[in-house]
């Protein structure tokens, strides 16, 4: 187990509609048990990079939408020099280089 709980952003609703229904429903209920339990846990987001001209222009922008069509609401695209930046020193590693991401 990776013990990562996965935003929901990878599947098409008219494709896998009950996986895309199931993820995102999936995470919300996972964050309410463990607060109303004082289960410890970290949200510590994701950062999906792009790493070619085709994944920045392409790649990163479907992403973003088959995300806001599954009901995620917490996602944003950052450009690569924002990356950087100490807000997001928890899910950015120094030796990937990329164009610019999104972040969950």
């Amino acid at each position: 187990n990776s013990q990562v709980i996965h935003a929901g952003i990878y599947y098409s609703p008219t494709v896998s509609p009950l996986k895309s229904i199931l993820c995102v429903g999936g995470k919300q209920l996972l964050y309410s048990y463990c607060r109303e339990r004082n289960i410890d846990h970290r949200n510590c987001g994701k950062l999906i990079v792009a790493t070619t001209p085709y994944q920045k222009e392409v790649g990163l922008p479907r992403l973003l939408e088959l995300g806001k069509l599954n009901g995620v609401d917490d996602l944003r695209l950052v450009s690569r020099e924002s990356i950087m930046e100490d807000r997001y020193s928890d899910v950015y590693e120094e030796n990937v280089h990329c164009l610019g991401g999104i972040y969950s």
